[in-house]
């Protein structure tokens, strides 16, 4: 014997709640692979694919760069204050990275201290301002235990680079602007 329509409308409501609830959940597995929990910025995954996006983009004229920034001394913040205050700060500096970017620009955790920016149709010195801009933010933010600054490594993508070799760039002006002083923003043509 054949079901009838209430029986058939019945597991076809079934169905679709099955199908939501899986959907539900495909959405929060994308959420938890791209998003670092304790800021809301993207994760090293999303990076690295706006990243490749980014490269393949740029084989048609669009130039971009790469900004690493780094908290400076977080250790001894975390040693001093403990991990919840360095959490604090971490999510503090998250915030005013991504209020001080445009909608089009990409600010991630990169991982530890470190947080990335990409910044499309931006030209070196474009970089660069907004980097130091970020960086007076950070510097001038309230901490209540502390003072925090950050370092800044800036660099324009040139056409043939692989993503490797960008951020490798990126974060060798990175480590000069912290072995002259930290918060300091360094541009990779600074340092050659």
């Amino acid at each position: 014997m054949g079901k009838t329509a209430k029986e058939l409308k019945v597991e076809l409501a079934r169905a679709l709640q099955r199908v939501e609830s899986l959907e539900r959940m495909v959405k929060d597995l994308s959420y938890q692979a791209f998003v670092d929990d304790m800021t809301g910025l993207p994760n090293y995954r999303a990076f690295c694919q706006r990243l490749d996006q980014l490269i393949k983009e740029h084989g048609r004229g669009r130039p971009f760069c790469l900004v690493m920034v780094d908290v400076d001394n977080f250790k001894r913040v975390n040693d001093t204050f403990g991990h919840q205050i360095g959490d604090e700060i971490l999510r503090h500096v998250a915030t005013l990275l991504h209020s001080g970017s445009r909608q089009v620009d990409f600010v991630g955790r990169y991982g530890g201290e470190e947080f990335c920016m990409l910044l499309p149709d931006t030209h070196l010195k474009g970089a660069a301002d907004v980097a130091n801009r970020a960086r007076s933010a950070i510097a001038s933010a309230p901490y209540g235990c502390t003072q925090i600054t950050a370092s800044f490594g800036v660099c324009s993508y040139s056409e043939g680079m692989s993503a490797t070799e960008l951020v490798s760039a990126a974060d060798g002006a990175l480590y000069k602007a912290k072995e002259d002083g930290r918060n300091l923003v360094v541009a990779c043509e600074e340092i050659d």
